[in-house]
């Protein structure tokens, strides 16, 4: 895996734990500065909590299930860096999110995420 996808597993990693942990601000400071303006850390909370509430309990599984550079991906937008999928889950409900990456003040920043599974 080359440097700027190792990267983007580690923050995607950390984003889902952030989630977990209810550090919905420290979660809400890996958004691009475009969308920190468009979603709260409310936001971030109630979508999250939506996401997982048919189980029972926290997390007690978090970890990257892919992560990939998005080049030729159709969804491709200009200075894009990495996609990832980032598997949560628990006592009965298995989850995820998916976060597009784009570069921005020279670091990897979500410019936008996926709810659920697919």
């Amino acid at each position: 895996m080359n440097k700027d996808l190792t990267e983007i597993s580690s923050l995607a990693k950390s984003f889902a734990i952030n989630l977990s942990e209810g550090k919905y601000r420290e979660a809400h400071e890996l958004f691009t500065d475009a969308l920190q303006l468009i979603y709260s850390p409310e936001w971030l909370r109630e979508n999250y909590i939506e996401m997982i509430d048919y189980g029972d309990g926290p997390p007690t599984y978090i970890d990257i299930g892919s992560v990939d550079s998005m080049e030729g991906w159709a969804t491709y937008k200009e200075g894009d860096v990495g996609h990832a999928y980032v598997i949560i889950m628990g006592d009965g409900f298995s989850e995820a999110v998916a976060l597009f990456f784009k570069e921005e003040h020279g670091q990897p920043k979500i410019r936008e995420i996926e709810w659920g599974r697919p």
